[in-house]
């Protein structure tokens, strides 16, 4: 059995660690329980490094958010989420009510990355989506929004992804729920790293119309049908955004939605031996028999859990 390691800004020791990654949430979680939490205070840079004596490495970055005390049994609870949590947090508001955050023919990228460096954020790698934005005569304007609320509309708009890396790095990236390129192969045996496993089939997430609202009056509307479904029958998705000032962009946003959500989902909960390297969005190929799980699987949700071993349950979606 290898020797677990670890290491926490400051020096900082671990009774256990958590951290908590989805597709869905803004942001990574991490909580520390330690006997003694040193020179930390809220707002502090954090790092979290976790692993084996043969291979460790970075599995969080972000700021102290919340810590608590308790005398019985005797140790602190250190909560942080990574740098995406400015954006969660940061208002747009301007005092000059005639002069609020606007911009007129701008990539939805840069749209981004605006906002971001608006929230405090200039770590960003954003790729090329193909909309752009305000190219008439009403510009783009955020008031009294928060910075993730304005980029979380430019993402449902079209179809795209944003999230921050263990590094810090902010994406915003074509990512959809589906698998891609495996980053670790996880299986049975005497030396393979599943300890269980369940899977389910369902239509719960299934999208197979899209209904798209812009500036009025344009709409749009896509549909297909799902051998999922019954005859006929539609289960809708609807993407309302002031974004949306053109006909064409209407039309590309309900074709884009469409293909993401049209699809059967297939869900794997799994519970494996850890292994730091791997974050929600990667995908890893899974090999278990008894339940049929088998080929490359999306990595949909992530808990590290770090204590007395090393383990990590995994929420897989194909």
């Amino acid at each position: 059995m290898e020797k677990l390691t670890y290491a926490i800004t400051g020096g900082i020791e671990a009774v256990d660690i958590a951290v908590i990654e989805g597709y869905n949430q803004p942001t990574a979680r991490c909580t520390i329980t330690t006997p003694d939490y040193g020179g930390l205070s809220i707002g502090d840079s954090i790092e979290v490094s976790i692993g084996y004596d043969s291979s460790s490495g970075k599995i969080f970055e972000g700021y102290v958010q919340n810590i608590t005390s308790e005398r019985m049994p005797g140790y602190h609870t250190i909560e942080a989420e990574d740098i995406v949590i400015k954006a969660v947090e940061h208002l747009i508001v301007s005092t000059d009510l005639d002069n609020p955050f606007t911009r007129t023919n701008i990539t939805a990228e840069d749209l981004v990355r605006d906002l971001l460096i608006e929230a405090g954020i200039v770590n960003y790698a954003g790729g090329v989506t193909g909309f752009t934005f305000a190219t008439g005569e009403i510009p783009v304007e955020f008031q009294l929004t928060f910075a993730w609320d304005a980029i979380q509309m430019i993402a449902d708009v079209v179809a795209w992804h944003c999230y921050a890396d263990e590094d810090g790095l902010v994406h915003f990236a074509d990512i959809d729920p589906t698998p891609g390129v495996s980053v670790a192969t996880l299986d049975t045996g005497a030396a393979g790293e599943i300890i269980q496993s369940n899977k389910s089939t369902s239509t719960d997430n299934l999208r197979n119309k899209v209904v798209v609202f812009g500036i009025p009056p344009i709409t749009s509307v896509d549909s297909a049908a799902s051998p999922h479904l019954p005859a006929d029958f539609f289960k809708t998705a609807v993407v309302s955004s002031t974004l949306i000032d053109t006909q064409a962009m209407a039309d590309t946003t309900a074709e884009y939605n469409l293909a993401k959500w049209n699809k059967l989902t297939e869900n794997v909960s799994l519970d494996a031996l850890g292994n730091y390297k791997i974050h929600a969005r990667d995908t890893v190929t899974v090999d278990e028999a008894f339940s049929g799980v088998a080929g490359d699987w999306f990595v949909f949700a992530i808990t590290h859990t770090f204590a007395d071993a090393y383990t990590m349950r995994l929420n897989l979606v194909k």
